[in-house]
C-alpha cells in the first residue's frame, strides 16, 4: 500500500485544520461519486466536523454521528481550499462547504469518475463491505509512552526487562617494548682478554705477558 503515508499525512492535517469546523451546505457534482443516500447528503447541513481519521487507505471524516468514508482510488484528492470551487470545475466530485467559507473539496483527475464516498452512521462504518473485507491495519497505532518505561512490555511476558550492558569494545594490541641497548662488555671474558699496548719505543707490537 504504498500511498498509504500520504493518506496517513492528508487525515491528520485536515484533522486539525478541521475539528470544530461547521457545515454549512454539501452537494455533489460528480453523478456517480456517492455510492449511498440514506442518510441523505442534505443531513450535513449544519454539522459540525468532530475529527478526521483514516482507515485502511480511505479517509473518514466525521461529523457527530454520521461519517463521510471516501476512497480516492488512484486518482482522487480530498483538500481544503480557502475558496469555494465554481459548480463548472470538471474535476470536483463532492463539496462540503463550511460557514467560515471555506471547502472540503473531493476531487478528481481524469476522464473516469471512480473515486466515491458514502455517508454512513459512525457506528456502521465498521461494518461497510469496503471497510470489514480489510486486512490488519497496516500502520498501527503507537504504544502508549508508559509502555517505553516498562521493557516488558518491549521485550514481551517473561522476559526480566533488563538489558545487559553492551559489550566493551576490545582494546587495541599495545606495542612491544623495544629491547634495551645492547651493553658493549656483555658476554665478554675479562680474563682472557689480550690487551695489546703499543711499545713505547716504537718497536713491534708484543702480546702482553709473552
Amino acid at each position: 500500500m504504498p500511498e498509504l503515508p500520504e493518506v496517513e499525512i492528508t487525515a491528520r492535517r485536515l484533522h486539525r485544520a478541521l475539528a470544530g469546523a461547521r457545515v454549512e451546505s454539501a452537494l455533489a457534482p460528480g453523478m456517480v461519486t456517492m455510492k449511498t443516500f440514506d442518510p441523505p447528503l442534505s443531513a450535513l447541513a449544519g454539522a459540525t466536523v468532530t475529527g478526521v481519521r483514516r482507515t485502511g487507505k480511505m479517509p473518514v471524516v466525521e461529523l457527530g454521528d454520521l461519517a463521510l468514508l471516501v476512497h480516492l482510488m488512484s486518482a482522487g484528492r480530498l483538500q481544503l481550499f480557502d475558496k469555494r470551487a465554481s459548480l463548472r470545475d470538471k474535476a470536483s466530485r463532492l463539496l462540503i462547504r463550511l460557514d467560515d467559507g471555506r471547502e472540503l473539496r473531493l476531487r478528481e483527475f481524469g476522464t473516469r469518475q471512480r473515486a466515491w464516498a458514502k455517508l454512513l452512521r459512525v457506528a456502521d462504518v465498521a461494518r461497510d463491505e469496503a471497510v470489514a473485507t480489510l486486512g490488519p491495519e497496516a500502520w498501527p497505532a503507537p504504544p502508549p509512552a508508559d509502555d517505553f518505561l516498562d521493557r516488558t512490555v518491549i521485550l514481551g511476558p517473561g522476559k526480566s526487562g533488563v538489558v545487559p550492558p553492551a559489550p566493551e569494545a576490545p582494546k587495541p594490541a599495545k606495542a612491544p617494548e623495544p629491547p634495551p641497548p645492547a651493553d658493549p662488555d656483555a658476554g665478554i671474558d675479562l680474563e682472557k682478554t689480550v690487551i695489546i699496548k703499543a711499545p713505547p719505543d716504537g718497536g713491534k707490537f708484543r702480546r702482553h705477558g709473552r
